[in-house]
């Protein structure tokens, strides 16, 4: 197959560039295919790279076309489905795009949490706190833990400082809930217990190996079974909301379409003669 140094020389754009069968490539469809910014010394090779592209996927079509003739039908069927599938979801999504509000506000998430506690069960304990990982050679760490030990709000700040300095590792969390099965796997496997309530009434939990010391203060704590607090499922409540209101605002939309298509004369039902 030659090679074509440059699409934009002489010719028609209907020009045809190769033939497969009945299908045909012309030099307009190798001038969009082919990337606007590539080079006019690259123009070549992109071009006999699509070009070869386009005659394998030609030559394979239409052999599965012949293999496939009998069952043509179902699959015309099938992609019409799918392409009218498209088209709704497109339009749907730009109505929603352009006409949905949702306005969901804080009353609004806070009569549903009342209204659905059952559907917050937590299933796995949740805690607020600080894990860090630190060598257990760093000279401050004694004092660091007496200081972890009476944690407050004003210590909080120089508790965070501390470990940006000196933590291999660390995660501060006092105002968002995290699962306790996500903060037990950053500590040796086996060395930290399961959850229970005596996790926050203790100053800390200090696990030591291979000359590391793994810290955790728990401030705040929920244990699996509990209703979820609040603002643990906030954001989820919101969206389930979004949700809800997205599918009735379709809804009615729908049903608005359907009443005036019926109305304007557009919709017309025939009796059976069966």
């Amino acid at each position: 197959m030659p090679a074509l140094t440059s699409c934009n020389e002489g010719g028609t754009a209907s020009e045809p560039v190769a033939e497969v069968g009945d299908a045909v490539l012309t030099k307009l469809d190798l001038m969009t295919g082919i990337p606007v910014t590539a080079a006019k010394a690259d123009s070549a090779v992109y071009a006999d790279e699509f070009i070869r592209s386009w005659v394998h996927r030609q030559v394979l079509l239409q052999k599965a076309q012949q293999y496939l003739a009998s069952e043509t039908e179902d699959i015309e069927q099938a992609v019409e489905e799918y392409r009218s599938s498209l088209i709704i979801e497109t339009y749907q999504n730009k109505l929603v795009e352009q006409k949905f509000r949702s306005n969901v506000t804080e009353a609004d998430i806070e009569g549903y949490y009342e209204k659905m506690q059952g559907n917050f069960v937590l299933r796995d304990a949740i805690i607020k706190g600080v894990y860090a990982v630190l060598p257990s050679s760093d000279s401050g760490l004694k004092d660091f833990l007496k200081m972890l030990a009476k944690l407050d709000d004003e210590s909080s700040i120089k508790v965070e400082e501390y470990l940006f300095n000196h933590s291999k590792q660390y995660k501060t969390f006092f105002d968002s809930w995290m699962p306790y099965v996500s903060v037990q796997k950053f500590f040796p496997l086996g060395t930290i217990p399961d959850f229970s309530k005596s996790l926050q009434t203790k100053p800390y939990v200090v696990v030591e190996q291979d000359a590391m010391t793994y810290l955790l203060k728990v401030t705040d704590a929920v244990p699996a079974g509990d209703k979820a607090p609040l603002d643990f499922v906030r954001t989820d409540i919101s969206n389930i909301l979004v949700n809800q209101r997205k599918l009735e605002f379709l809804s009615t939309t729908n049903r608005e379409l359907y009443d005036q298509a019926l109305k304007s004369g557009l919709i017309k039902f025939y009796e059976s003669n069966d």
